[in-house]
């Protein structure tokens, strides 16, 4: 059972809501990820705290059947860039990311997309990635701050040291050091932009 809940800013109590759509009128609060025994506390962009109350382990559950037809996947998240070749390079050595799609258009336009093999789970299915759109003019200043300031996505890893190890040995910044709980663990860095992710290591 998922239960959303709110807590407004000037007041601090939480508060049962039964449409999550409140969440574009508050600031961001707190989320809290349960997931079995682990428990993750960190701060992100959004302004719903999910309680999720798992099953216990004999009860019974049902999982309706998935319909590949209409099944929804994340496909690109787009990412300004100041320089594409300088992006690559950067997120190949940082996430072992790989280029996935790149070429330019009659009138000049070039498009570069990057993804995690790792992360395809059906051959029908592209991975899921970044698509680099290089800024110019007015745009160029939203590069590395297209969230305001707040984590542009959350990545996923099985070594949450490691992979922090490696995105610093490629040029990133750590914005939040490690923090561990019950098998969980967190990190946020930043990108050669200043863009920031939250690397994530879900507990067993």
């Amino acid at each position: 059972m998922i239960s959303y809940r709110y807590r407004p800013v000037k007041s601090g109590r939480s508060e049962a809501v039964d449409d999550p759509a409140f969440a574009r009128a508050f600031r961001p609060v707190t989320e809290r990820v349960a997931l079995g025994s682990s428990r993750l506390m960190q701060t992100c962009p959004c302004a719903i705290v999910v309680c999720i109350n798992l099953p216990r382990a004999n009860t019974k559950t049902m999982t309706a059947p998935v319909n590949h037809s209409t099944s929804i996947s994340l496909g690109r998240l787009v990412l300004l860039v100041r320089d594409y070749d300088a992006a690559v390079q950067f997120y190949q050595d940082a996430f072992g990311a790989v280029v996935l799609f790149d070429a330019t258009s009659p009138d000049g336009q070039r498009y570069v997309h990057v993804g995690f093999e790792a992360d395809r789970q059906r051959e029908d299915v592209p991975a899921a990635g970044f698509w680099f759109l290089q800024a110019n003019g007015a745009d160029s200043s939203r590069v590395g701050n297209q969230s305001g300031g707040h984590p542009l996505a959350v990545l996923y890893t099985k070594d949450c040291a490691t992979a922090m190890d490696r995105f610093v040995g490629a040029g990133g910044t750590v914005r939040r050091p490690m923090t561990e709980a019950d098998g969980a663990a967190f990190a946020h860095v930043a990108d050669l932009y200043g863009n920031e992710f939250v690397l994530v290591q879900m507990g067993a």
